[in-house]
This record gives C-alpha cells, sequence and structure tokens, in this order.
C-alpha cells in the first residue's frame, strides 16, 4: 500500500516539521510508480519547507522516500537522520529539493552501524541521498556518516545545480570503508561552481566501475558553463579503483528526474 506523512505550506508561512522517533526501525515501502510512500515537508507559497529530524534504530527504505522541498522563493527544511543502520533500496530517495529562489536544505544522514544504498527504481533513477536545486539558490550539503558506507547497482549520493547558483557540499566520512559499485558520488553546477567533495576511508576506499565526480557543465541542449568544478578531496588508508574514476570537471551532462 501507499502512506504518507507529510506538512505543507502553501503561503507565505513555514511549513512544519515532521520529527519521528523509532526505537527499533523505521521502515518506508513504496510500490513502483510516480507517487511515493514516505515523509514530507513541503512549501509551495514563499515560505521554507519544515525540518524533518528522524532518531531511532534501523532506517529501512525500499522504494519510498524523506524529502523537504520549496517551490518558490522560501529555503528548503533539513533532514537530518540520526539512526543505527541505513538501507535503501529500489530507487529510495532521501532528498532536499529547492525549484525557486531559495537555498537547498542541509541533509545529515548520521549512523553508528553501516549504509548501504543499492538499486534503481523502475525508470532508471538511482537509490540515493540527493540535494537538488533549480532556482538561483545555493545547493544544501550533504554529509553521509556511518561504520561502513556501500553504494551498489546504480546507487548515488548526488548534489546538482541545474540552474545558476552554486552545487552544495558532500561530506562522506566512514568509521572504517567507504565502497562503491557500479555507483556514484557526484557534485555538479550547469553554470555555477560546483560542489566540493570529501570522502574519508581510514582502511579502505573501493570503486568498482563507479566515478567520483566534482563537475560543472550543461544539460543536453545547453552551452557549458563558465564555473569552476569544486574539488575532490579522498584521505584514505587503502585506495583501490578497478573501472572507475576520480575527476574534476569543467563539464558534465547532468540527469534529474522530471
Amino acid at each position: 500500500g501507499l502512506g504518507q506523512v507529510s506538512t505543507q505550506c502553501v503561503n507565505a508561512g513555514q511549513a512544519g516539521a515532521v520529527a519521528i522517533v523509532a526505537r527499533e526501525s523505521l521502515t518506508i515501502s513504496s510500490p513502483a510508480g510516480a507517487v511515493q510512500s514516505g515523509v514530507f515537508s513541503t512549501a509551495s507559497g514563499s515560505g521554507g519547507g519544515g525540518a524533518v529530524p528522524i532518531r531511532g534504530g534501523q532506517l529501512v527504505v525500499n522504494g519510498g522516500a524523506v524529502n523537504v522541498s520549496s517551490a518558490t522563493g522560501g529555503d528548503a527544511g533539513r533532514i537530518a537522520a540520526d539512526v543505527g543502520t541505513v538501507t535503501m533500496t529500489g530507487g529510495a530517495q532521501i532528498s532536499t529539493s529547492v525549484s525557486g529562489a531559495g537555498n537547498g536544505g542541509p541533509l545529515t544522514v548520521a549512523a553508528t552501524g553501516d549504509v548501504s544504498l543499492s538499486g534503481q527504481a523502475g525508470d532508471g533513477f538511482g537509490t540515493g541521498i540527493y540535494s537538488l536545486t533549480s532556482g538561483s539558490g545555493t545547493g544544501g550539503d550533504i554529509t553521509d556518516s556511518g561504520s561502513n558506507l556501500y553504494l551498489a547497482n546504480g546507487a548515488t549520493i548526488n548534489s546538482e545545480r541545474l540552474d545558476t547558483g552554486n552545487a552544495g557540499n558532500i561530506d562522506v566520512a566512514a568509521v572504517s570503508a567507504v565502497a562503491l559499485d557500479n555507483a556514484s558520488i557526484t557534485a555538479a553546477a550547469v553554470s555555477a561552481d560546483g560542489g566540493s567533495i570529501q570522502v574519508t576511508a581510514p582502511d579502505l576506499l573501493y570503486l568498482l566501475q563507479s566515478d567520483i565526480t566534482a563537475a560543472v557543465g550543461g544539460v543536453s541542449g545547453n552551452a557549458a558553463s563558465t564555473g569552476r568544478g569544486g574539488s575532490i578531496n579522498i584521505s584514505s588508508g587503502e585506495f583501490v579503483m578497478n573501472g572507475g574514476a576520480v575527476k574534476e570537471s569543467k563539464t558534465t551532462r547532468l540527469k534529474s528526474r522530471p
């Protein structure tokens, strides 16, 4: 079935917060389709999106979403997940998005155990943690931490700026290892500066057919940007790469879900 917990503001006020405390686990599961089960805080007037703090044990998201958004001039709210473990599959999203002049809100996923993202939705949109901004504001920063972090089978951590503002930064930190298998970490902007990426993996950073990219460029059909790509900083005990790439690039093609 389909289930949603949401707050919405359609005028000048701030959308309310949605605070969730789950001692054992929080599971969000959604069938295939455009409408998702999930937790949402949306502002469609001049106000901003509300915060979504989540505390608990296991956070499991299968095809569903946790999203804060603003569709006009306000800033998107923040997401802060402070949990034991995170498992995301089937095109699941934790995201902050802005389509007007406001700024993207900060998005933090902090786990004491492992963080695992895997797979795609039926339309090819990857399971992921997203900061998406399509107005003139700045994208929200993403911070993702855990004991070990695994991304596989099309999963992504992605900060994209699809208009004139700068992309948000990405900070990925593991107690032990970060592993990407056919996955990506991307900070990119169309016509302004791309965000920077920090990856910390004291024991191992492993890339298999996977990319870490900080870039600036155009969506298909648009001219290349005059902005600067952000920096990539890697701190790891061992770094193994097989068929992947770490690149700071001036041009790239961005993909945003309709």
